[in-house]
């Protein structure tokens, strides 16, 4: 994913994890800000919230092929904008990213 939006023209850090997400939210300042739910140590929710503490101004939009009402009840919660189905609709993400 992150190879297309390069191609596309946008600048992409990645990070494995969410603690290494939350190490860059740290470093520098996002306009978006792509998670998965599951994400090895912090799932999704969780690195969003920690995000929201940093850069509250963020958007966040998480990718997911595990949707229920519950996980998307704890996303919105948690500050984020919109939830991806996998596999990602690349034309929907552009549109969200311009």
């Amino acid at each position: 994913m992150s190879d297309i939006l390069r191609e596309k023209g946008f600048i992409v850090f990645k990070a494995s994890n969410g603690l290494e997400a939350l190490n860059l939210v740290e470093s520098y300042t996002f306009d978006t800000i792509l998670v998965d739910l599951r994400m090895p140590g912090l799932d999704g929710i969780e690195t969003s919230k920690q995000i929201k503490k940093i850069q509250p101004d963020a958007n966040i939009f998480m990718i997911t092929a595990y949707i229920s009402k519950e996980i998307y009840d704890d996303a919105k919660n948690a500050g984020i904008q919109e939830i991806l189905s996998k596999p990602v609709n690349f034309q929907q993400l552009e549109k969200i990213l311009a």
